[in-house]
């Protein structure tokens, strides 16, 4: 494990050893430039090849999404192809986490409640090589036997809006090459009402919603996610496109307490040969609203009595710290599926000569004792200088800890209680770019103790709120992306890379 040498001392830092430093030449994790060859297609059938065949079925949709205003638009595509496709509206959407329609409502204005995905296990899946290409994008092959299925998927940030989107089938595959500007993008809905990117008010009995009447395509509605808990929704409205239509929440039995996402949009439809097989292409244009947060829990770390007896006294101290990290600051969460709010705290454990834990201090972080994001620090070490940014930083207050540390020396610590020794510093927490800690990372943890300077920690694991406090998405799920601005307040864990020496 990496160690800093020279941090915190009773007054003054020191150590007796020498500090460790690197620099810029010396980082040994930076990934090798990559060459992109895109793959040379033609429109004309390649046969006859053993693996060609036709009379198959596939379905490509792609979703243009809209956030806020001044935001890039997600472009998401799903596309899947079989022996012959399951019955359903977009089958490769609703395996994309799309509403599974079985045939959409009779009339405008009327909704039908969406059933589950399609039974796959008898479907003969075909391969049509690696990765299709969208637009110069390649769309890698995922194969999932445990559910039964087989697709292509891919996110693209920042693309550009287009009338029909270029799809690229790779020659060495079962449906042979094909290259054509196939996939139909719907008109954007452009919705007035509510204001995209704002959330929705759930308690009244409707919620109104306006949009500009002159698009091509169908106009739709879905609402996807529980009621409450154990009680999922998945509804599908066909809506008569004049600009306005009221969506009855009551109706559907939704409160402020329903974790949903509610989406209007446009849907175009088209299909496409390709070299004897039939591609039915979808092209969606969607604006998704949230419901408005609800308060974030409110709980404490219990406090402890002073320390008593006596110790060995440590010698090094790692830091980690947990919490909700939002633009008004540091708040308290709650875990997926737990009964009971959990604070946001920051927790010292203090080790020994061979970097084993002997004891604990935990602090509350929440409320006001972390003021929210200020004009970051400069970063501390070998790297300051050289562009990292440190862009979410917070002064944390040290007051009233929890501690399961005995008496250490009054002459060393100048206390016997090591809560007092910490709290001679100005602490503070924050985010930034990765510097120097070894891994393919993304951003990393910075700790100060002097409000001035951060230190990089460690690699932050970040999820994506699933609902403002409500609960976390679990491990593997979308990073938070401080650059991007559309997943802004996100669950944080800094673990510590570097073991601080404190002798």
């Amino acid at each position: 494990m990496k160690r800093v040498m020279c941090i915190l001392g009773v007054m003054a830092c020191g150590s007796d050893e020498p500090p460790v430093t690197t620099g810029p030449t010396t980082t040994t994790d930076t990934a090798e430039p990559t060459t992109t060859t895109t793959a040379t297609v033609t429109t004309e059938d390649t046969g006859p090849n053993a693996w060609q065949v036709d009379g198959q079925q596939g379905n490509l949709v792609s979703v243009y999404r809209g956030f806020a205003p001044g935001l890039p638009r997600g472009f998401d595509v799903f596309a899947t192809f079989a022996e012959a496709m399951p019955a359903g509206q977009d089958v490769a959407w609703c395996l994309g986490g799309g509403p599974c329609i079985d045939a959409p409502p009779s009339e405008p204005d009327t909704y039908i409640d969406v059933g589950p995905v399609p039974e796959l296990a008898d479907v003969s899946w075909t391969w049509v090589g690696n990765g299709l290409r969208v637009d110069g994008q390649r769309v890698p092959f995922e194969n999932h036997p445990e559910d039964a299925f087989a697709w292509y998927t891919h996110t693209v940030a920042k693309k550009p809006d287009v009338s029909l989107v270029e799809v690229q089938f790779e020659e060495n595959g079962e449906w042979g090459a094909y290259a054509g500007a196939v996939l139909p993008q719907a008109p954007s809905v452009r919705v007035t009402d509510p204001t995209p990117g704002e959330r929705v008010d759930l308690s009244a009995d409707e919620l109104s919603f306006a949009w500009t009447a002159d698009g091509e395509g169908e106009v739709y509605l879905t609402i996807q996610g529980e009621r409450a808990a154990d009680d999922p929704i998945s509804v599908y409205y066909l809506l008569e496109d004049d600009g306005a239509f009221n969506l009855s929440l009551a109706e559907h039995g939704l409160t402020p307490e329903s974790d949903v996402r509610i989406a209007i949009g446009r849907r175009v439809v088209d299909e496409v040969d390709v070299n004897g097989n039939t591609l039915q292409v979808t092209g969606l244009d969607e604006q998704s609203y949230r419901p408005e947060c609800l308060p974030y829990p409110d709980v404490t770390v219990p406090t402890s009595a002073p320390a008593s007896g006596t110790m060995q006294d440590p010698f090094y101290m790692d830091i980690s710290a947990y919490g909700i990290f939002a633009r008004d600051g540091i708040h308290d969460y709650t875990e997926d599926g737990a009964d009971a709010p959990t604070s946001a705290r920051i927790v010292f454990t203090f080790l020994d000569f061979y970097a084993q834990p002997m004891c604990r201090v935990t602090y509350d972080i929440s409320g006001e004792r972390a003021v929210a994001p200020k004009k970051p620090w400069s970063v501390y070490g070998a790297f300051s200088g050289y562009g990292p940014s440190v862009w979410m930083a917070y002064d944390l207050t040290l007051a009233d800890g929890r501690s399961n540390c005995d008496g250490v020396n009054a002459a060393l610590w100048g206390s016997t209680d090591l809560r007092n020794w910490l709290e001679l510093f100005t602490w503070g927490i924050g985010v930034g770019d990765n510097v120097d800690v070894a891994g393919q990372m993304t951003y990393a943890g910075y700790v100060s103790f002097d409000g001035v300077s951060g230190i990089e920690l460690d690699e932050v694991s970040a999820y994506e709120l699933l609902d403002c406090d409500r609960a976390i998405k679990g491990a593997g799920r979308r990073p938070y992306d401080g650059s991007s601005g559309v997943f802004e307040d996100a669950y944080l864990e800094f673990e510590p890379y570097y073991i601080l020496v404190i002798q």
